[in-house]
């Protein structure tokens, strides 16, 4: 898709906290080895809140995306496995970059 990504490696305990940066989408399934779908969800949205997230899952409670959905200002897709590829890239293509959250000051 001509995206620059992040995997497990070097720069995963990094990336897993939500500590580099800029990032324009975060792409996630629920269910995966070392931290799930809504501990990374949490980690990023506590320093990016207006990240958009697609979460890729077979099964998502619908409390569940409740409670993620109030983690952040950003928008939370859930798309349902198995994925069609056209989809996801359509999908990835329509979501706005995140913007800034608003200052107090």
């Amino acid at each position: 898709m001509g995206c620059p990504k992040l995997t497990r490696g070097a720069r995963w305990s990094s990336f897993s906290s939500g500590r580099d940066g800029p990032f324009d989408l975060l792409l996630t399934d629920m269910k995966m080895p070392k931290m799930g779908g809504h501990d990374l969800i949490r980690r990023f949205r506590e320093k990016h809140p207006t990240l958009p997230v697609i979460v890729l899952s077979a099964l998502v409670p619908k409390d569940v995306l409740e409670d993620l959905r109030g983690l952040g200002e950003g928008q939370i897709i859930h798309l349902e496995k198995p994925i069609i590829f056209r989809q996801l890239t359509d999908l990835v293509a329509q979501v706005p970059p995140p913007h800034e959250p608003a200052s107090g000051t």
